[in-house]
């Protein structure tokens, strides 16, 4: 396998990891602002709707009234009305609560619903996994979970309700179900989806185009060791002009490599032409020594001898 195909896998995967893992960080953080959203929208429903409420009216049905009072439809009738208000904003439910004379628990007062899930008029409830219903007492509280009871999964906010003389007398609740809760994860979900579907379509050419322009630097640096280990360390070769260029505009690893190998080739040339000269020098040195050594066997001979005598002591002309 190719250096460049290896290369475009690797960032291929590398890349598909990071996209994946930032469309997970990106999709939980969307769905929990997205989470408080609704539950802050559903906080403000239930302000809304316990302002509108007689808290007088309310504080004589949690005492002593009955779910056939006049008291009681028209505190239903304004809840109803605000639900039908709501419904674009995912709301399902809204009650109302007052307090009872068992610790942790509450009872329903007045609830629009009127389906399975419906309360009962006064049925108890238990609070203790739902500290911030008895905080809503004082304050507009809302969850920013999903929390389940014996009625379903819900998103809830709640709001105080006071009488005329400014005390509260019970909270009014509002509810998102799960399921449009769901709905609003799903939607983010699928959007994240499909955005990182298209990033990863973008990233395999991508891939394929940084793998050879990386490659391509290396080809270089690849060429311009061929030519190093064939003896060519002349600056007019193209290999070398190609690094040369390659070291002075690339100022990473790349670039850093390439100068090195550059100025490595320089003294590879400098010492193998002082080589050279040395090798040069010692074969004048060994030829002079060959001749002499010649010199030397020449004048030992006898023949040589014979003939260096004869010149020395030349006959006479009786001889």
């Amino acid at each position: 396998m190719k250096f460049k195909t290896q290369l475009s896998i690797g960032v291929g995967f590398f890349t598909t990891i990071v996209l994946i893992a930032t469309a997970l960080i990106i999709s939980d953080y969307f769905i929990k602002k997205e989470i408080v959203s609704i539950s802050e929208r559903l906080k403000t429903i239930a302000e809304i709707v316990a302002i509108s409420i007689d808290g007088d009216a309310h504080s004589r049905l949690s005492e002593n009234g009955n779910y056939e009072d006049g008291d009681y439809r028209s505190i239903k009738n304004v809840l109803n009305k605000y639900l039908e208000i709501t419904k674009s904003e995912n709301v399902y439910d809204i009650y109302t609560m007052a307090r009872s004379n068992n610790k942790h628990t509450l009872q329903f007062i007045v609830d629009v619903d009127t389906g399975s899930t419906a309360s009962e008029f006064r049925e108890d409830y238990d609070t203790s996994d739902f500290p911030l219903m008895e905080a809503a007492f004082n304050q507009p509280k809302a969850e920013y979970q999903l929390l389940e009871d014996k009625f379903g999964t819900w998103l809830s906010a709640y709001a105080p309700i006071y009488n005329a003389a400014g005390k509260y007398v019970g909270i009014v609740g509002v509810d998102a179900s799960a399921e449009s809760v769901h709905h609003v994860q799903n939607t983010i979900i699928s959007h994240i989806t499909v955005i990182t579907f298209l990033a990863l379509i973008i990233t395999v050419p991508l891939s394929w185009f940084i793998s050879g322009f990386i490659s391509k630097r290396l080809q270089q640096l690849t060429e311009f060791a061929e030519q190093i280990k064939d003896g060519h360390y002349a600056h007019d070769e193209a290999a070398i002009v190609k690094i040369e260029v390659l070291a002075s505009q690339r100022k990473d690893e790349i670039g850093f490599l390439a100068l090195t190998m550059s100025h490595m080739a320089e003294k590879v040339a400098e010492r193998e032409a002082h080589l050279k000269e040395k090798i040069k020098s010692l074969h004048i040195e060994i030829d002079e020594q060959e001749k002499k050594k010649q010199v030397d066997e020449l004048e030992d001979s006898e023949l040589f001898q014979t003939l260096l005598n004869r010149s020395r002591n030349p006959p006479s002309a009786a001889e």
